[in-house]
Parts: structure tokens; C-alpha cells; sequence
């Protein structure tokens, strides 16, 4: 009662603000007293009041009751004052109704609300629903980082009509997207998407059935950026590809070393006997011609063995310190004549010497194979470039061909604008015998050489190529050290002539023994002859006259050449020494490079080279005495 201040109230009023009825204060002041509503809400209350009074409106307002126990309440506030005839307020009459629970259901809502939305709009993934058209119904903004759009540029609209996955992958998702409509999970579905600037990106997608009052409206969808991972394994495989790749031509090397080892000692015999037997025909002979087909053979057969050798990285090698750029200038008049006049040839030589150490006829040996294969991929002529330059090959290179230590190496490339290789070509283009020529064209060993030559100097081999579109190798040398930049001095060998002397002569193969033997005493030289380590140095102690050379080879049964060669020179100290062999091996060699002052002579030799290395250590000898 307005004019009474007299309230009537029911029982619910005890229980919201928490009093017993007898400590209730039945007058209206005491109920809408200040001191009940909460310190943050009062300002609010007065002013609903004072509008209410003013517009003669029904009150309708939510604050909350800070109870003297702390307690805060949310209620929410109706009212209407009734008036009289002559406009003055007569009574009040509503309610007040108690709406904490539904307010603290209300703020969970909302906070659950706002933390979904705060996980929506920052997660990594992307989050999607489709309805049942395939429309978008909503995308989280991460799709911005990922494909470039904006949400609001794909909601609304089918996504088979956004480009937004490569051709391979759309139909796919399609079928992906009606099982999942029908009922169905995914857990996982690897797709190709295609970004806004045209970036294609890897993701794995999840989805599952949105399903209200029992019917399936939408899918909802993750899908996470896999494109590092994707990347990733491709590089592992790439690296597993090529570790199988090395292990096999590693193994197919072995056996091609072990084959031409054993085939050298045969050459050896079948070339110094041929050679010694054309000697002493005349060549008006009938046997004359058939013996020099015989040699020719034989010379093919040892080229071919010489190739297995530098294929396996079985050669030994000569280092010493040379400019790349003089030796392409060395060779070009005989490339030249080698690719035809069809093709033209184009250099492009570094400005400053190039300088590598290395052995210069196995570097000829690459840059002709590859001029070779450049000529053959041109039938019709073209273009033959060849380039030197400087590089550095960062630790990313070197991780991805072992063996390679980074640093600066020289680089030679040569490109043709050939027919080019397709990929299953390319991936074995290195292997022995591998050919895509025929039969009187090559053996498929040129590029197993240059492959074999380029490891054993710890540079690395490198082509690009496309079908119609030229091949371009590069071969990286390491560039010689600052202290070896000096280039030695050409030294001329000596040529073979008629000598005089005492070899010794110790080879576990009799025939090669018999045929070394004959030819040193051919040209001159007293021989001794040794087919096991224990008899030289039974030879060497028992010989009354000097020993002036140890012609040895270099694996000997129950002791090595060099050991067998070290206790021959404790009782003979001023024999030199000469090693023979089928291939290298690390007592004289490392990793198939020469020892400095070693001399060595590579099997099957012919009878002329053998003389002029025989010749060549005694006037060294000589020399140095």
C-alpha cells in the first residue's frame, strides 16, 4: 500500500533472502532497502525505478542481493503501480522471483560459449561442417593459414565448386563426404588441397556424423595440416632410395672388382705373350694378322676390365694438383673431334684457376664418357655446354649424398640439349652394363666409370633431366688445399729401352710370373724369379750380385707385397721397388690413391709398358744416386 507503506509478501521471501519470518521487516523501505542489493547494481535499480515512476510503466528488471552471510542471489524484479481517478499511485503489487540457478546455468553456458569460440577461432586445425547439399556451414579461421580463403568466402557454398583439392583427390572426398553423411566415421583421410595462390598442401582429415532428433543434418570435420610430415617422409624415402641404391652399386662394385682382379692376371698373360709373339713374326706371316686380332681383343677386353675397376673405385690413381679449367682446355680439340661438327660446343671457364687434386687421365676419362653420352643424346645435332665454377655444397647437400663433406668444391657441368631421360632412366643411368643404346653403340659402362672415378676422388656425380628438354650433369671435386695450391712440376718419363740390372721378380700366378720374367729378359735385364714370398728372400740372401729392382706384386700368399718388399730391403737396401696388381689395395694405396713415392704398374700390362716402368724406377735410381 503506497499511502500506508504497508507490504504483504509470501513465504518466499524468507527463503530468498535467507531470514526467519520473525526477523522480517514488514514495511516496504525495509524490503527494497539499498543494503540488500549488491554495491555493483544499486546505481542500475535506482534508475529503473525512477523511470518506472516517472513513464507509469511496468517495472521489469534482474539484479542480484548480496545477503549478510555473502551470499549473492540473482532475482528478477515485475511490478505494476496501480492509480486512482485522479492519477496518484494507490498500491504496488508483483513479484520477485528467484533466478540464481538459472542465471549461473545461463554464465557456465556462455563461458562454454565464449571458451568454444576462443578454441574455434585460434586452433591449428581446421574445423568444417557440411550440410547435406555439401554447403559449408561454418569454418574455423585457421582455414585462412592454411588454404588462404576466408571463412566467409567458403560457408554457403558446395565445395566441389571451390578448387580446393587436386583433380586426384575429388572424387575421393566426395565418396568420403556421402559415407560420413550416411552414417559413417573417418578417422583418417590423407587428401591433396590446392591453396588460393596455387600451394599445394597435404591434410589428414577426420569426420563424423552431426545427428539432431535422431537425423543426420551435417558432417563435422578436422582436418590438420600434414604437409612437414608429407614432405618429410618423402625425403626419408628419397634418402632410403638412394642408401639402396649406393648399397647396390657398392655390391654389383665388389663383384665387378673381384671379376676383373682374377680377369687381369689372364689378360696380362694373353696380351704380353701376343705382344712378344707379333715381335718376332714378320708381317708378311699367315699368323700374323690372327695374333693382332688376337691383341686387338684383348686390349677391348682390358679396357672393359679397367672400367670395372673405376667403376668399383678399384683404380689407383695418380694425384697431383691440376686447373680443372687447363684440362677442359686440353681436351677440348679432341672433344670436339669426338662429338662431330653437327654439334657446337659451348665454354664457359671459370675467370680464376680452378685448381683440384686429382688424377688427371681418370678426369679425362669422365669428361670424354660424358661428352660421349652428351653426342649420342643429339642425333640430329645441338648444343654441348660445358661450365667450371666454384661452389660451396652446404650441410643440406652433404646429408643428402653420403660421403660428402661440405665445403668448397670445384664444379664441372656439361649439358646437351638432347633427347633427355625419364625418371626410371635416370634412376639407373649409373649401374654397370645399364644402356639405352644399342649393343654397337656401348657396354653401359660410361657413366658406371665416371660414377666410380668421381667417388674415388670424394667429389659427387649429379644429373637433371627431362624427356625433350637435355640432360645437364655436374661433377664436384673438392678443391685442393691451400698448402697443395702450388702445381708440381710435369716430370717426362723416361722411354723404354734396353736395360741392364737384376730384377726380382715375385707373382703367385705362374703364368704371369713366366711372362714377366720373359719380357724383362727380352729388354735386357737379369731376372729372378720368386713365385712365393719365403723363396725371394731366399733368392735376395742367396744371390751373389746386386739386386738393382723387386718387381712384386702386391697380394702374395702367406705375406703381403710391401712386408714381404720391407724384409727383402733389410738385407738388399738399395733395391727399388716396383708394385704390380689387378687393383688396389690399401698396403700400398689409400681408399685407391698412391702412396708419394710409390711406383706402381696396373694389370694386364703389355710388354712395352712393362719395359718403360722397369726403365723408368732404375733411371729414378740412377737419378738419384
Amino acid at each position: 500500500d503506497v499511502k500506508t507503506d504497508l507490504l504483504e509478501w509470501s513465504d518466499e521471501i524468507y527463503r530468498i533472502l535467507g531470514v526467519k519470518p520473525q526477523a522480517f521487516d514488514p514495511s516496504y523501505r525495509a524490503l527494497m532497502t539499498m543494503e540488500v542489493i549488491h554495491p555493483d547494481d544499486r546505481a542500475d535499480v535506482i534508475k529503473a525505478h525512477r523511470e518506472f515512476l516517472s513513464k507509469k510503466t511496468a517495472c521489469d528488471i534482474e539484479y542480484r542481493l548480496l545477503l549478510k552471510d555473502g551470499t549473492v542471489k540473482y532475482v528478477n524484479e515485475r511490478f505494476q503501480t496501480l492509480y486512482d481517478d485522479q492519477g496518484m499511485p494507490t498500491c504496488a503489487m508483483g513479484t520477485v522471483q528467484d533466478i540464481t540457478e538459472r542465471k549461473r546455468t545461463e554464465e557456465a553456458l556462455q563461458e562454454a560459449v565464449s571458451l568454444y569460440r576462443l578454441h574455434f577461432d585460434n586452433v591449428s586445425d581446421v574445423i568444417y561442417s557440411i550440410d547435406s547439399e555439401l554447403k559449408f556451414i561454418s569454418v574455423s579461421p585457421s582455414v585462412e593459414r592454411l588454404l588462404g580463403y576466408k571463412p566467409e568466402e567458403l560457408i554457403g557454398r558446395p565445395f566441389q565448386e571451390l578448387n580446393l583439392l587436386t583433380s586426384e583427390y575429388v572424387e575421393r572426398a566426395a565418396s568420403d563426404t556421402m559415407r560420413v553423411l550416411g552414417g559413417e566415421r573417418i578417422t583418417s583421410a590423407v587428401y591433396q588441397f590446392i591453396g588460393r595462390d596455387g600451394t599445394k598442401k597435404w591434410g589428414d582429415v577426420s569426420g563424423a556424423p552431426l545427428i539432431r532428433d535422431g537425423q543426420i543434418v551435417a558432417l563435422v570435420s578436422v582436418a590438420r595440416d600434414i604437409t612437414d610430415r608429407k614432405q618429410a617422409e618423402a625425403e626419408r624415402e628419397k634418402l632410403q632410395a638412394q642408401l639402396l641404391q649406393a648399397q647396390k652399386l657398392e655390391a654389383v662394385g665388389r663383384l665387378a672388382g673381384g671379376v676383373a682382379h682374377d680377369f687381369n692376371n689372364l689378360l696380362t698373360v694373353i696380351l704380353g705373350y701376343g705382344e712378344m709373339a707379333l715381335q718376332d713374326l714378320h708381317p708378311d706371316h699367315p699368323h700374323h694378322s690372327l695374333l693382332t686380332e688376337v691383341r686387338h681383343a684383348g686390349n677391348r677386353a682390358r679396357n672393359l676390365t679397367r672400367q670395372l675397376l673405376a667403376f668399383s673405385r678399384k683404380q689407383v690413381l695418380e694425384m697431383q694438383v691440376m686447373d680443372v679449367n687447363g684440362v677442359v682446355r686440353g681436351f677440348e680439340k679432341l672433344m670436339r673431334r669426338v662429338i662431330g661438327e653437327d654439334v657446337l660446343m659451348k665454354m664457359a671457364l671459370h675467370a680464376d684457376p680452378v685448381r683440384v687434386k686429382a688424377d688427371v687421365s681418370q678426369l679425362e676419362q669422365v669428361l670424354m664418357n660424358l661428352a660421349v653420352n652428351a653426342r649420342d643424346a643429339m642425333p640430329e645435332g645441338g648444343v654441348l655446354a660445358i661450365e667450371t665454377g666454384i661452389v660451396e655444397l652446404d650441410e643440406a647437400y652433404a646429408s643428402r649424398k653420403p660421403g660428402i663433406i661440405p665445403g668448397p668444391y670445384a664444379m664441372i657441368a656439361i649439358a646437351d640439349t638432347g633427347v633427355g631421360m625419364d625418371r626410371e632412366t635416370l634412376s639407373q643411368i649409373f649401374e654397370p652394363f645399364f644402356t639405352t643404346k644399342t649393343k654397337e653403340k656401348g657396354t653401359g659402362l660410361g657413366l658406371a666409370t665416371s660414377y666410380g672415378i668421381v667417388k674415388q676422388h670424394a667429389g659427387d656425380i649429379w644429373v637433371y633431366s627431362e624427356p625433350g628438354k637435355g640432360t645437364t650433369f655436374k661433377v664436384y671435386l673438392p678443391l685442393a688445399r691451400e698448402e697443395e695450391q702450388t702445381e708440381p712440376q710435369v716430370v717426362e718419363r723416361p722411354r723404354p729401352i734396353m736395360g741392364t740390372g737384376t730384377v726380382l721378380v715375385v707373382e703367385d700366378d705362374p703364368p704371369v710370373l713366366r711372362l714377366a720374367g720373359d719380357i724383362l729378359r727380352a729388354s735386357g735385364y737379369q731376372v729372378l724369379q720368386s713365385g712365393a714370398p719365403e723363396m725371394a728372400l731366399k733368392l735376395a740372401r742367396s744371390h751373389g750380385g746386386p739386386i738393382d729392382l723387386i718387381l712384386a706384386d702386391v697380394i702374395l700368399p702367406g705375406m703381403k707385397g710391401p712386408e714381404m718388399v720391407e724384409k727383402i730391403r733389410e738385407i738388399r737396401p738399395q733395391a727399388r721397388v716396383l708394385y704390380m696388381s689387378g687393383h688396389t689395395e690399401d698396403v700400398i694405396a689409400h681408399h685407391g690413391i698412391l702412396d708419394k713415392g710409390v711406383r706402381f704398374i696396373q694389370k694386364p700390362f703389355s710388354m712395352e709398358a712393362l719395359a718403360a716402368k722397369v726403365s723408368e724406377a732404375l733411371g729414378t735410381m740412377k737419378n738419384e744416386k
